[in-house]
């Protein structure tokens, strides 16, 4: 080792001199505080880094240390080493930073990996070589370079731009009712915070699945069958359904009821007001022992109690609560400005204005679909236009350069040797995917990093298939570039499908193995 040219030993060992120096920082003087790089320090401390990353590259012609950090092999360990300790974050509950830590957790930091001194040793040494490399290429610009210059200069923003961006993010609660506007919300700490704008709300409605009839065990409570119940949906047009051996019949169906007491029994009538429930009066007969059983069965609401039917010792015929298909809040948004805007703001459907995302959150559960309340997440991040122009700038490239490929008398094709360009951002998107899904926040950071990092890997691989005059599929390599994407494909669709915290990690590791065995074994590329 220490032997020039130096290679990828020296590379992995200078990142575990980082993560040992690391992890000693963190036993004495304790975790990073990312919070002090907040307005105006974080600009500050952007332009003191990048003041010093053009003076490292001033002296790169005096030390073969700079010019080394310019290279292959110290860009990949680099990207391992902050890739492993992404997949340790991704197995390991974080926790929030104002939680104490003990024992081992406090030595490593590995709970709150995000200010752990050993993660932020090693990713500030990876962005400083993508910063040097970038330098390197704008002071020798060619105009065959222009892709190369757009994917770092895009990835340098755009990961920059989410680190110095952190502390001046404003995640708030505000819980509104009906009819009055609201100015405060709460932040992450419970405390009170007066905002510039207001949110009236106007009418808050759900859309509800249509009701359900299941049998429950009596002494239990479980569904029935119990490995795996079953259950009639009331649509609109049902009238008969079989519950193991009962036979269910519809007579009479109330949308809107209300529970009215009688001398010996509970009946429902029309209730077309607030708080009124579903209600069906129907006929059950057992077709092994010929028993009957009828009555009212309805699944209650906050004003009115359920009611089910008894069909014998062991078993009860009952309605549960209606699950909601949409939610959604009509809202009127003030701000100090003088705007006036009407929205409709639904999960997933959040609205925009003077920086504010405000999301569809909560309602009053209780109450159901006469909830007058509604709860709406607010967010707002200055950084966030620096970070998507980071990513729009890495989606120019991949247009460029797919562009370039197809430019056969020039002689330029896609070929192996862009192959650690591709992976190293594709693994970056599908690690930051990972950690989002993993922590359960930020959807919207889950679906987009992971899907960047599919279309810059497909970019490839559609780079060599037109390179190539042939689908890339005939060789060892090529064959593991197709393992490499469907994997966090598959993670992509199962987590849209079942949520599933641990899936991205879980793809994230095994395309990371496939796409090391790529870059450390170059002769598999060409054997079948």
């Amino acid at each position: 080792m220490w032997q020039k040219p130096w290679g990828y030993k020296e590379g992995f060992a200078i990142c575990g001199g980082l993560f040992l120096t690391g992890t000693f920082l963190q036993i004495t003087i304790g975790k990073c505080e990312l919070s002090i790089l907040s307005y105006p320090m974080n600009v500050c401390v952007g332009v003191l880094y990048l003041v010093i990353l053009l003076l490292i590259y001033a002296f790169s012609q005096k030390s073969y240390f700079i010019r080394w950090m310019g290279s292959c092999q110290a860009a990949v360990s680099s990207m391992v080493s902050v890739a492993m300790l992404t997949v340790v974050m991704g197995l390991i509950r974080q926790v929030k930073s104002d939680v104490p830590l003990l024992g081992a957790e406090s030595w490593l930091g590995f709970s709150q990996m995000l200010s752990a001194c050993s993660f932020v040793l090693l990713f500030l040494w990876m962005i400083t070589l993508l910063g040097l490399t970038t330098i390197r290429r704008i002071h020798h610009f060619r105009w065959c370079d222009f892709p190369f210059v757009l994917n770092h200069l895009g990835l340098f923003l755009a990961l920059t731009g989410a680190i110095l961006g952190n502390a001046d993010m404003e995640r708030l609660r505000m819980t509104t009712k009906t009819g009055q506007a609201e100015w405060r919300a709460l932040d992450e700490n419970q405390k009170m915070r007066e905002l510039p704008l207001a949110i009236e709300l106007q009418d808050f409605t759900i859309d509800e699945y249509p009701p359900k009839l299941m049998l429950i065990n009596n002494e239990t409570g479980e569904a029935l069958p119990s490995k795996k119940p079953e259950n009639l949906l009331i649509e609109e047009n049902f009238h008969t359904g079989r519950l193991l051996d009962w036979e269910i019949g519809i007579e009479k169906k109330i949308p809107l009821a209300a529970s009215v007491a009688t001398q010996d029994t509970l009946n429902f009538v029309e209730f077309h007001s607030m708080g009124a429930t579903y209600a069906v009066y129907l006929k059950a007969v057992n077709n092994k022992t010929g028993q009957q059983r009828e009555g009212w069965v309805s699944c209650g609401s906050f004003m009115f109690p359920y009611k089910a039917i008894r069909l014998d010792d062991q078993t009860s015929l009952v309605m549960p609560e209606r699950e909601p298909r949409r939610f959604a809040s009509e809202v009127k948004v003030y701000t100090e400005s003088g705007r006036r805007d009407s929205a409709t703001i639904e999960v997933n459907k959040p609205f925009e204005l003077e920086g504010w995302k405000i999301y569809q959150l909560s309602y009053d559960e209780s109450k159901g679909r006469w909830s007058d309340i509604s709860v709406f997440e607010l967010v707002r991040d200055p950084w966030l236009p620096v970070v998507y122009t980071g990513i729009w700038m890495m989606i120019a490239e991949l247009v460029s350069s797919v562009c370039l490929v197809t430019e056969k008398k020039g002689g330029q094709h896609m070929s192996w040797d862009q192959f650690v360009i591709f992976a190293i951002v594709a693994l970056l998107c599908w690690g930051i995917g990972a950690v989002a899904a993993w922590r359960g926040k930020r959807q919207w950071m889950v679906y987009t990093a992971t899907l960047a990092g599919l279309a810059v890997f497909f970019a490839f691989i559609l780079g060599m298939w037109i390179s190539l005059e042939r689908p890339p599929m005939r060789t060892m390599g090529e064959t593991r570039l197709w393992y490499s994407f469907f994997l966090p494909l598959a993670g992509i669709i199962t987590y849209s499908r079942w949520r599933y915290k641990w899936i991205l990690s879980f793809s994230f590791i095994l395309s990371l193995v496939f796409v090391c065995i790529n870059l450390f074994k170059p002769e598999i590329h060409n054997k079948l």
